[in-house]
Order: C-alpha cells, then structure tokens, then sequence
C-alpha cells in the first residue's frame, strides 16, 4: 500500500495500566489484514519505546507531575546522545523550580539502576528506533525535526496541559505529528496501520486529547481494564518493581486509573473525533459478542477510510487469555487479596471468581 499525503490516518490506540490485558485486544487486532503491529515488536512488547517512554515521561515532566524519567525518555527518542544539545536541547528538569538540577542529576543515576531491568535493554534503542522509522534516527532529519519541535512546545506550554492556553494547540501539533510519522512510516514500509498499544498508557490516558483531529481524523481508543486482584497477581510475578507487600500503593494506583479513565471517557463522549470503548478483559475474552460488536464498528471504520477489511489468521488466542482468568486463587497472597476484594469491590469482576 502506498501511503498519500491526504489520506486520511485512522489511529489505533490500545492502552492499559500494567498487564490489564490490552495485548489480548491489540492481537485481535492484527487480525485484520491492514491493521499490524509497528516493526521490532518483537523485542518491545509491540510498543513504540520513543512513545510510550520518550513522550510520556516528557509530558509528565512538562506538567509537573514528576522529577524522573527524563534521561530515559531521551535515550527512547533519541538514542545518539551527541545529537541532544542540537535536537533536544537542555533538560527540562533544569527549567523546574529550585532543586531541578539535583533532581536531574538524581535522574540520571537512577537510570542506570533502572537500565538493568528495562526489556528491551538501551543498547537495543538504536536498532529498534531504526525498524519503526525505516532508517537510522540520527539521519532522518524528518524525525528529528518534529522531535526538535516537540521539545520546544513543552517548553513554551504554560501552564501546562491547559486546554485553553495560547500554546496547546501547538503541542497538540507537535505530539501528533510525532505519532503520525511512526504511522506513515509504518504504512509506507509494511502497508498496514499500526496499532498504538500503550503509546499513551492508561493512567495517562488525558494525553489522548492531544491527539489533533487534522492529523488522526478518526481515533478508536481501547482503555482496557481488568480484575485487580489478576491484575495485581501479575505483576508481583512478572514487574521487577511489584512486590507483595506493595499492595496498597497498587490499590491507589489501580482506583486513580479507573478514575482519570472514567473522567476521560465523560470529557468525550460527544467528540466525534474519538471513537472511545472502554473493554473489561475478561468480557473481551469469554463473551463473543463483545467482539463481534467490535468487529463491526471496525469494519465500517477501515471502509470509511478506504482500507482493507479483510481478515487475516487471527493472532488473538482466546483459549490462552481463557487461562489468565481467575489466577489470583494459585498467587498464594491470601491477605494481599482479601485486602483488594474489600478495597477495590466495585471493580472485581465475577469472571474471576
């Protein structure tokens, strides 16, 4: 498929607050012919790490809402670090307040604690950087440029995220423009629409309103969730930075989630830019007409955008997602759960039971 500069982008955005069970709706995605995952997701979970890590950690930081992870998003947008000073500029930590250096400093070192248990680790960055854009990052004047600006919109958004400042629409050019090159490019060398899974993660999910409807005409955004007591069983499992005994900081984590995505969900629901369906896993999962009905929103969707709504093999296994329901009975944190049942009871699901 031959990607043109006045086709219209359908943007695909999966998002959820760690092992929600999104991966379970982006492989059923892929089942449509045109729509694929972007290219190396193979060693990044099927994320876009200049995204999901350079963009977020980035707003954040823009916003206020924290003092790490700035080194880390550099290192995800622009792995060549001595394209920075040019591409990048000085850090915005530096523009933070009294104590920013030292929180930027402080950074930095914790970064490279933090580089042992990242997947992929940094010194795949480079190559996996180069698969989502077709060519080495540090070439692609394109990217650099959009990145270049990027950074200089966050710099001038004051206060920042406000809907009715002089300098967000700005931002919302500059955030959109960054994900559409990843989306053109993908479409230009594999001739499928990406899906965005995780590229704005769930507790994040307000960044969805700089996605700018001149460049994403149509959004479908899947917030998914998922019963916190599985949930919170995974990830002690699998999260190098989950322990057992971190339940009640899950507990405030998970209702903060629920609550910025059900405050999302009401701020536009009238948007008709934003096609917004908010999926529980497990009825994703057990209920065949919750995917059905899907199926055909999505279909109308790829024919209104002149795409291909020709099935594939599927790569949504339901037997094994089947199996990721109900795991917390076989955790062995019986008070860890007792104490999610009585905190977070409006959100179990009787799936899991």
């Amino acid at each position: 498929m031959t990607f043109k500069k006045d086709q219209q982008r359908l943007g695909i955005f999966v998002c959820g607050y760690r092992w929600s069970g999104s991966s379970a709706v982006k492989d059923w995605l892929r089942g449509y012919a045109c729509i694929d995952i972007p290219p190396g997701s193979d060693i990044s979970d099927g994320e876009i790490k200049a995204l999901n890590y350079g963009l977020q950690n980035l707003l954040l930081i823009a916003e206020g809402k924290s003092l790490l992870g700035e080194h880390l998003a550099r290192c995800a947008l622009c792995p060549d670090k001595s394209l920075w000073p040019e591409v990048l500029g000085p850090p915005l930590l530096h523009s933070c307040g009294p104590g920013a250096r030292s929180a930027a400093l402080c950074d930095r070192a914790l970064m490279l604690g933090a580089s042992r248990v990242l997947r992929p680790g940094l010194d795949h960055y480079p190559a996996l950087l180069r698969e989502h854009l077709g060519k080495d990052h540090a070439l692609d004047t394109e990217y650099l440029e959009i990145v270049s600006r990027l950074l200089h919109a966050l710099r001038q958004e004051s206060p920042p995220m406000d809907p009715a400042g002089t300098s967000q629409r700005q931002l919302s050019l500059s955030v959109s423009k960054l994900a559409a090159l990843f989306y053109d490019r993908q479409l230009q060398i594999t001739g499928t629409v990406p899906v965005f899974d995780n590229a704005i993660a769930g507790p994040n999910c307000r960044y969805f309103t700089l996605l700018h409807p001149d460049i994403f005409n149509r959004q479908v955004i899947f917030p998914v969730f998922r019963d916190p007591r599985d949930q919170f069983a995974e990830q002690v499992r699998f999260s190098a930075r989950t322990c057992s005994w971190m339940v009640r900081r899950f507990i405030r984590e998970y209702r903060l989630n629920q609550e910025r995505t059900a405050d999302f969900i009401r701020a536009h629901r009238h948007d008709r830019a934003k096609l917004i369906r908010q999926l529980s896993f497990e009825s994703f999962v057990l209920d065949v007409g919750v995917r059905e009905k899907l199926a055909d929103e999505i279909v109308e969707l790829l024919n209104n955008s002149s795409l291909s709504s020709a099935l594939n093999d599927s790569f949504f296994n339901c037997d094994r997602s089947m199996e990721n329901i109900g795991i917390w009975k076989k955790a062995g944190l019986g008070r860890q759960m007792q104490l999610i049942k009585n905190e977070l009871k409006s959100f179990l699901r009787p799936e899991a039971e």
